[in-house]
């Protein structure tokens, strides 16, 4: 479930021919029971394609780590990770400023799918205009309950429904 929180997180350029360079970087935060409990979920893999016009950001659910091998379990069944595999973030391209040099910042109007059920999400991104390319950083909120997710609770400790997504990446021109 906090592989969901990855996902997605992040955000592309609006021009065709990008991809990501290096390692990115991508976190799920999920907060339980006020002051007992704070997870994060990293996500291993992070991927990018354009399609019509929409940058798509995946996340494999199996590809979240939280620290506990139990608890992944337990998130992978939450999310129904057999059937719906993968976390996805759909960003518009147009809804992306990647400036020639300096910075930009806004707010991406965007789609995330976790669990096979959609929600929209408002995407705060910065993009930084580096000598190869542009440095990304995408954050979002989001409720599992808005995705037929039960709320997650183990042995007494309840997670809050509200979880935080942060990604940070850099991507370049092909």
């Amino acid at each position: 479930m906090f592989a969901t929180l990855l996902a997605l997180a992040a955000l592309a350029p609006a021009r065709a021919g990008i991809a990501l360079t290096g390692k990115p970087d991508v976190h799920f935060y999920a907060e339980g029971n006020p002051g007992a409990l704070d997870i994060d979920g990293v996500a291993g893999q992070f991927l990018l394609q354009e399609h019509e016009g929409v940058y798509v950001f995946r996340v494999p659910v199996k590809s979240v780590d939280t620290g506990i091998e139990l608890r992944n379990e337990h998130m992978g069944g939450y999310v129904h990770a057999e059937e719906h595999p993968f976390i996805f973030l759909k960003v518009p391209a147009d809804g992306i400023e990647l400036p020639a040099e300096g910075k930009a910042s806004g707010v991406a109007h965007a789609t995330f799918e976790l669990a096979g059920q959609e929600a929209p999400v408002d995407v705060k991104y910065e993009v930084k205009a580096v000598k190869d390319g542009w440095k990304v950083k995408g954050e979002f909120d989001f409720d599992v309950t808005k995705h037929g997710i039960e709320i997650p609770s183990y042995l007494g400790v309840t997670v809050e429904p509200q979880m935080h997504a942060v990604a940070r990446f850099q991507i370049a021109e092909e």
